[in-house]
């Protein structure tokens, strides 16, 4: 029983050496959508390539982590291209400190994508003499969508930033017509760490940013933001306070929705 358990075992781990390894021209790969390719072997002195498909204006988070090593510096941080392995670098923004802190021999970064397209992914073995890793490679969309507004007569939408982390957390809040899909409004925010910001369509909280949006204007909203999965919670609001006794508020939930399946 025992002999049939490792002989099992070896046929999975030769298994992962031959099945995945990407190249340049046949990378692996990885949904964005939070989904892991995980064992993934990376032999000595070569370099595994992965692809995935972006939105433009969309957040992302990128992990490549090794599977079962301590420390060790033979991996080279990952590295995610524009279009192929030679085009463009994705600004990128270190995450791996952040709350939920990884591993040093981890990967990760954040990025909002440049183009919508297919970016490639490279992890690079720097030891030629060295030994193989197993390695996974998992990449989240972290935009945020919800939050309906309407800028009619006495309405106000607003909401509310909350940063879980320890790091300071830059993010964009982008207002989309229900007709159209047009653009009504943007606002960049900084959201200190452990604390929140405010963002409204009329400025009628003095400590909130406001959003300057044309009247009688409907539709929601999404956010993007440079932290790891997780890292801000929305509250977001549509109120009227000139209906009548009874004010008219709405709760409106932020979900990332492609962050993890």
């Amino acid at each position: 029983m025992k002999v049939r358990s490792f002989a099992v075992l070896g046929v999975i781990l030769l298994l992962s050496t031959m099945g995945f390894a990407g190249t340049c021209a046949a990378p692996t790969v990885v949904p964005a959508d939070g989904r892991t390719v995980d064992f993934d072997f990376i032999a000595a002195g070569t370099t595994n390539v992965y692809q995935v498909n972006v939105t433009k204006g969309h957040s992302y988070s990128l992990e490549v982590r090794q599977d079962y090593d301590p420390v060790n510096t033979d991996l080279s941080p990952a590295t995610i291209n524009q279009g192929s392995c030679a085009g463009a670098t994705e600004v990128t923004t270190d995450t791996h400190l952040v709350d939920p802190a990884v591993p040093a021999n981890t990967t990760r970064f954040s990025f909002i994508a440049a183009a919508t397209g297919t970016d490639f992914i490279q992890v690079v073995h720097t030891v030629p003499a060295g030994t193989g890793r197993y390695i996974s490679v998992s990449l989240a969309d972290t935009t945020m969508f919800g939050g309906s507004y309407y800028t009619g007569p006495g309405y106000l939408a607003s909401y509310s930033f909350t940063n879980t982390t320890g790091a300071t957390i830059t993010g964009t809040l982008t207002l989309v017509d229900a007709v159209g899909g047009g653009v009504d409004g943007t606002s960049t925010i900084t959201i200190p760490a452990f604390s929140s910001a405010l963002v409204d369509t009329n400025g009628s909280n003095t400590n909130a940013t406001k959003m300057t949006i044309a009247a009688s204007k409907l539709g929601g909203a999404f956010f993007v933001y440079n932290g790891p999965p997780g890292a801000v919670l929305i509250d977001a609001f549509l109120q009227n306070f000139t209906l009548g006794a009874t004010p008219f508020t709405q709760t409106f939930q932020f979900k990332p929705v492609r962050q993890g399946r």
